[in-house]
């Protein structure tokens, strides 16, 4: 890792840090490439996870010099029909920026490509076929080809049966629309602003979260349990409860490579880390106090969770021991990690927000933000995609936009009456969406912080979460009038 000097660790700059699994800095990147493609190829017991990061390592190291990738062709084409969503499209990301420069050999990639479309694997088929506009793009000499690998691909393709199914493919399939201006914005979800509710068979949903590609949503409640619901064609369907905590879970999160993953932090003083495919937690972390939030670091090694003596604790996912430990001396609500550099964000009380940088599971103070009055706490967090973005919402009912690049604050938005509990940006970043104790989830349309929709309920809203590659928001809320509607989630973002 570069070092950093003083001045920049004081101003908490971004821009200058990489995450601890990202490319080593250096100026002959192809040997960096060289290196990262001959450990993949001299190990023999290489799990997904390890091939994500090695990828991702890749991907980096490409965009900063996509000349120098005498390997990667072989390498990434290998990838370009694996099982795994997160390593398929990782792989698909780098093939474009390989081919994006005109310098670099195609021939292996545009077959491996072809390949892809006459997978049997239909999920790498239907993949491939999504990204022909992009490799059309930056291969228009070989646009008519590719063109007609794809139509034919495409009749191969076996038809939707049913209704259901058809509608999944066509979630899938949807592009997320670029919204140039508040008013595309209005009128993207006039159109898109039917609402769905899905029962989840516990009492009050307070937390909420989608996995890493989107299939499941994870909820956990007040009453001690956990629910999945598996996400088809954009709805809901109830998939299982798993109940092994002896009071509220205070939040979940998933883990940011594995679709299976996800861990519950409850105020029972444990956390617990779930398999999707069981209904019973494979590990359990017991600690001192009652814990508040939890969130899972993006290189997936990691995940931390806060607890109510102001501690953040830090667990190894690879043997789920306790690591590390941080007294941050003050109340703590919520958590986020940076997802481009090796940074973590707290949301505490006197309207701050504390910056720590995160390395091989050691945390260190690095600045802090004061995001809001000091009269006031920092109830929710929430980074863009891109980790240009901070929204920070408040128990002074106020939603501050921060610059992250340069620490600015650029606007606050005053529209609510009470506490914000939650906030989350869309997975374009154009959209953020804060729910409030006041009845109400304002959509803000982040450019210009002007309202592009809001969504009524007859009750506080706990948790809002949006899809991770749609405009779909997953909210939970109170019901004033039928306290079943409490252990339900809904969806909005539908079709009208």
């Amino acid at each position: 890792m570069d070092d950093v000097d003083e001045r920049d660790a004081r101003a908490g700059s971004f821009s200058r840090y990489n995450y601890q699994n990202d490319t080593p800095q250096g100026s002959r990147d192809v040997d960096v490439v060289a290196n990262l493609i001959s450990d993949y190829e001299y190990a023999t017991d290489m799990g997904d996870r390890e091939k994500l990061d090695l990828l991702r390592k890749v991907e980096a190291a490409l965009k900063k010099n996509p000349e120098n990738c005498t390997k990667a062709p072989k390498f990434i084409s290998q990838l370009l029909t694996h099982p795994n969503v997160s390593i398929r499209k990782s792989a698909f990301n780098c093939a474009l920026t390989i081919l994006s420069n005109p310098k670099n050999p195609k021939t292996i990639i545009l077959n491996a490509y072809r390949l892809a479309f006459c997978c049997s694997n239909k999920q790498v088929a239907q993949h491939a076929l999504c990204l022909l506009p992009e490799f059309v793009t930056v291969c228009p000499e070989e646009s008519a080809n590719l063109i007609k690998f794809g139509t034919v691909a495409l009749r191969k393709l076996p038809a939707p049966s049913t209704d259901t199914e058809q509608m999944t493919v066509s979630f899938r399939e949807r592009r997320v629309p670029r919204l140039h201006n508040g008013q595309e914005a209005i009128n993207h979800f006039e159109k898109y602003r039917r609402i769905r509710t899905t029962d989840m068979k516990v009492q009050q949903c307070q937390t909420i979260s989608f996995n890493c590609d989107g299939t499941r949503l994870i909820c956990g409640a007040n009453d001690r349990k956990v629910s999945v619901a598996n996400v088809d064609g954009g709805r809901l369907k109830f998939s299982w409860i798993g109940s092994s905590h002896q009071s509220s879970v205070e939040q979940v999160a998933c883990s940011m490579v594995s679709p299976h993953m996800f861990a519950s932090a409850s105020s029972d003083k444990s956390v617990c880390v779930w398999d999707i495919r069981q209904s019973k937690p494979s590990h359990r972390i017991s600690n001192k106090s009652g814990n508040v939030y939890i969130a899972w670091s993006p290189c997936d090694n990691y995940f931390v969770f806060g607890d109510k003596d102001s501690f953040i604790n830090v667990v190894d996912s690879r043997n789920y021991q306790v690591v590390n430990n941080y007294d941050i001396k003050q109340f703590s609500h919520e958590c986020v990690f940076h997802p481009k550099s090796n940074h973590l964000l707290v949301a505490s009380s006197y309207g701050k927000v504390e910056i720590f940088n995160f390395s091989s599971g050691s945390l260190d103070h690095v600045s802090t933000i004061q995001a809001h009055s000091p009269q006031v706490d920092c109830l929710a967090i929430a980074v863009t995609r891109d980790g240009q973005k901070l929204a920070v919402g408040a128990s002074d009912a106020s939603c501050s936009l921060w610059n992250l690049d340069e620490l600015i604050c650029e606007r606050v938005i005053p529209r609510h009456d009470y506490n914000i509990r939650s906030v989350s940006f869309s997975c374009n970043g154009q959209i953020l969406a804060s729910g409030s104790e006041d009845h109400s989830i304002d959509l803000v349309y982040v450019p210009d912080g002007s309202r592009c929709h809001e969504i009524k309920n007859t009750g506080e809203t706990f948790s809002v979460t949006w899809h991770p590659s749609q405009l779909l928001l997953a909210y939970a809320s109170a019901d004033a009038h039928n306290k079943r509607d409490s252990s339900c989630v809904k969806t909005f973002g539908h079709s009208t």
